[in-house]
């Protein structure tokens, strides 16, 4: 019974409590594309966030000028893949694309 507890406590400390499938982690094993991020962004992101990263006021879309330099990778990576506040999650992506995206983000929003 211990080693069962421990193998729990351990996938859950590895996987992180917003993350139980893993697939943050896995994201951020990606060798990301900030040039393939951008494009990403532009079609996914820009409409709430607005090309210069700064946010559209009539979606409330947050700015990541602010935001992103406060978070770490796997932190966004989080948040694209949950949601968090008036951000819905956003499941339909591609693991690479998010790696891509996250990448940009880090390189562009500082």
């Amino acid at each position: 019974m211990r080693i069962s507890m421990l193998a729990l406590v351990l996938v859950v400390c590895a996987c992180g409590p917003n993350d139980p499938s893993g697939r943050a982690a896995g994201v951020g094993a990606l060798t990301a594309d900030t040039t393939r991020g951008a494009t990403v962004y532009m079609g996914q992101c820009a409409s709430c966030h607005a090309a210069d990263g700064k946010g559209v006021a009539a979606v409330s879309g947050a700015d990541l000028t602010v935001k992103v330099p406060m978070f770490t990778a796997q932190q966004i990576t989080l948040v694209v893949l949950n949601g968090e506040g008036k951000m819905a999650p956003m499941p339909g992506m591609k693991d690479q694309e998010i790696a891509d995206v996250v990448a940009y983000c880090k390189a562009t929003f500082k």
